[in-house]
């Protein structure tokens, strides 16, 4: 029978390990609870080979690699600078005094975003990892050296009381022992534990100190429960004159109306929040701005307030305020230099018409003076003077035109926009002894009087710079890249140097003086192409001459539905009236 002292001791032990945990409410977040749910991106790196171990759901989205994915990969995969440039960066980070990287990492969309990098080694189950925080700053690039990093501070104490059972008989011995040997082994576990913890905590303290925020707790009415010593730096205030009272206390009037029914109504949604941004007042009166994140504090399934962090984002707000006012004078700028284009081409059009005018009555006038040879020289230059005037100036209009977004969305059947430019062309081409072919091509989501003049002005830029010696061979391929379709027109005509390729772009630039050239009809293509969000380039031609690479968004059902041929072009003049 057991003896009742020893009965009583063994019941007390396990009243002890039986009494829950504290909630989550009450309770500071673990390591891993920080690392799951922190905002910020966060890697664990192995130092020996650069893999990366473990990832949080922050990095998963800012990547957008799956955690599994970036569980596999390494730092070098993502980070797009090279050895040089990475020994670089730390050589002037070391020589400036910080304590952090600036470096530029690569997406898994292709995008590169420059980024500061903090880490720090620590123990995990014995194995050396850096913890690494990483921090966007793509949007601000700011002159200096100061960015916003996340701080948390979790100041947490463990309390824990072990019993120890005394009372001992002699018949009872054995028992004793092996109750002495239960117990022993509950302490190791519970000492254990509590070095877990605390390491965990610590490692939480440190991230918190290296984030740059200040992290805060507030009831249901809006008072702070807790500041961190970092809201001296942030808001100037140190934790003393904050505690017992409410953010609405340091914001305007009309501000602090507009959070309180915000807090109202996150109260009653009781969902965590990320983003909320409000403006302030600091410690030495200076208006800021701040950036708040929080989750909500639970006790027995009841809100009963919200803890989180909060940053300085005055500069940011500067920057994008700025930044709005360059863009709007930008754009007024562009507007006005456009209409001053297009006022300028309008009012050259109707001298150059009739310089045109005169000339030819002028022709008709000295007809009957057969010997009067200077006069027909001179006709003959002012003729061809007005005319390329002329010309200069509709293509300058067709450029501005081309510009403008299309009217037309398609989709588009390109095959058959091809075939009626054929026919249309047909004279030229047979003129020229010239070979088209083309293979089959997906529709797009273009208006058909567009594309069918940028076909024509390629179509007619091959014509144009034909080869003597060569009979004229153009060929067009097109192929779908996810959900735009690449088009290739190429010939085997003079073909252009590469140093080149990129010049044949700009407006009026010519690489030879041949009659009829103008110089626009590339830079109108390119024009056309970026209106519809894509690119033009000049690539080589199998056929020694030059391919025209451009792309244009796909239409969603293929050539289903899409838009018969254009029974004419775009207002203002055909397209076989735009000079390449």
């Amino acid at each position: 029978m057991i003896h009742p002292v020893l009965m009583a001791a063994i019941l007390a032990l396990a009243a002890v390990l039986a009494t829950p945990a504290p909630s989550c409410a009450g309770a500071e977040p673990s390591f891993r609870e920080m690392f799951e749910r922190h905002t910020a991106v966060m890697l664990l790196i192995d130092p020996a080979n650069g893999a990366i171990v473990d990832a949080n759901p922050a990095a998963e989205k800012f990547y957008r690699h799956a955690m599994e994915a970036l569980r596999t990969m390494t730092i070098q995969e993502i980070n797009a600078l090279s050895d040089e440039q990475v020994a670089q960066e730390l050589r002037l980070a070391s020589s400036e005094g910080r304590t952090y990287f600036v470096f530029r990492h690569r997406l898994a969309t292709g995008e590169i975003r420059t980024v500061e990098v903090r880490s720090h080694p620590y123990e995990f189950a014995g194995r050396t990892l850096l913890l690494s925080i990483v921090t966007d700053i793509t949007p601000l690039r700011r002159d200096e050296d100061t960015l916003w990093h996340y701080q948390a501070r979790l100041e947490a104490t463990v309390d824990e009381q072990v019993g120890e059972l005394t009372a001992t008989q002699r018949r009872l011995t054995q028992f004793l022992l092996a109750g002495g040997a239960v117990q022993t082994a509950l302490i190791v576990v519970l000492v254990i534990t509590i070095r877990r913890r605390r390491d965990s905590e610590r490692r939480f303290r440190d991230v918190s100190e290296a984030a740059g925020e200040y992290i805060w707790e507030i009831s249901t009415d809006g008072r702070y429960r807790y500041v961190s010593d970092r809201s001296a730096e942030v808001l100037g205030y140190p934790p003393a004159d904050l505690v017992g009272r409410t953010p609405f206390d340091f914001m305007p009037e009309d501000e602090a109306r507009r959070v309180r029914g915000w807090f109202a109504t996150a109260l009653r949604r009781g969902r965590p929040f990320r983003g909320f941004q409000h403006r302030g007042i600091d410690g030495r009166g200076r208006a800021i701005w701040i950036e708040m994140n929080g989750l909500p504090v639970r006790r027995r399934g009841a809100v009963v307030g919200f803890r989180g962090a909060g940053m300085d984002i005055t500069e940011r707000k500067r920057a994008e305020a700025e930044r709005e006012r360059m863009l709007a004078a930008l754009a007024r700028s562009s507007e006005e230099m456009a209409r001053l284009a297009e006022v300028t081409a309008h009012h050259f059009q109707e001298p150059s018409r009739r310089l045109v005018s005169y000339a030819q009555r002028l022709r008709s006038v000295i007809a009957a003076r057969p010997d009067d040879t200077d006069s027909r020289l001179a006709l003959d230059i002012i003729e061809r003077e007005a005319m390329r005037l002329r010309s200069l100036v509709r293509d300058v209009q067709f450029y501005l035109a081309a510009g403008q977004a299309d009217p037309e969305s398609g989709p588009t059947d390109a095959d058959a926009v091809l075939a009626h430019e054929l026919r249309l062309m047909g004279t030229a081409l047979e003129g020229a002894g010239a070979a088209v072919t083309a293979d089959p091509l997906p529709a797009v989501a273009v208006g058909p009087r567009r594309l069918q003049a940028i076909l024509h002005a390629l179509l007619d830029n091959a014509l144009r710079f034909r080869r003597p010696d060569r009979t004229p061979a153009i060929h067009l391929s097109a192929a779908r890249r996810g959900d735009r379709v690449e088009f290739r027109v190429c010939d085997n005509g003079t073909g252009i140097p590469p140093a080149y390729r990129e010049r044949v772009f700009r407006l009026f630039e010519r690489l030879d003086g041949r009659p009829g050239n103008s110089g626009v009809g590339l830079s109108i293509v390119r024009r056309m192409v970026e209106a519809a969000g894509g690119t033009a380039r000049i690539a080589d031609s199998a056929e020694g001459g030059v391919c025209v690479v451009f792309d244009l968004p796909a239409a969603a059902g293929g050539n289903d539905g899409a838009a018969p041929p254009p029974s004419g072009m775009p207002a203002g003049a055909p397209a076989g009236e735009i000079a390449s």
